[in-house]
């Protein structure tokens, strides 16, 4: 039973780790095409 409670604590972990990192290219896509516009004008 322990093997299967870490594995999807191991899975959830992950799936959250990934959607961190997405969120996080995201910012950082928005604040620099923001940075981009604001340098433009």
């Amino acid at each position: 039973m322990a093997p299967v409670k870490s594995n999807k604590h191991l899975n959830r972990s992950r799936l959250r780790y990934q959607t961190d990192v997405f969120y996080n290219c995201k910012e950082m896509y928005h604040s620099d095409l923001f940075e981009h516009l604001r340098n433009e004008y």
